[in-house]
């Protein structure tokens, strides 16, 4: 279903399910809930799953990248987060 609307979008296919339950789970955590409570709603049976999708560490800020002319036309796309990619497609609220 991803993929599909996905290509119906004109995105590439870079996205998935586990996309998606990745930005959940981070977005979930980073608003100051607990990784309990996230494993619980995942319905994670072991707490490594879970952290296994937390994002956290690894996304970048707009904030923390310095913009330039090569930034915008090059990295910029690339170093945006998934679900900011959705949002500015429109797929999601």
């Amino acid at each position: 279903m991803v993929k599909r609307r996905l290509k119906r979008a004109g995105l590439p296919l870079l996205f998935s399910n586990y996309s998606f339950r990745a930005t959940g789970i981070t977005t979930f955590l980073e608003d100051g809930c607990q990784l309990e409570t996230a494993q619980r709603i995942a319905g994670h049976v072991d707490d490594r799953t879970t952290k296994g999708y937390d994002q956290r560490a690894t996304r970048l800020k707009l904030s923390e990248i310095v913009r330039t002319r090569f930034h915008d036309y090059v990295l910029l796309p690339a170093l945006l987060h998934v679900d900011t990619r959705i949002k500015l497609a429109g797929l999601v609220g």
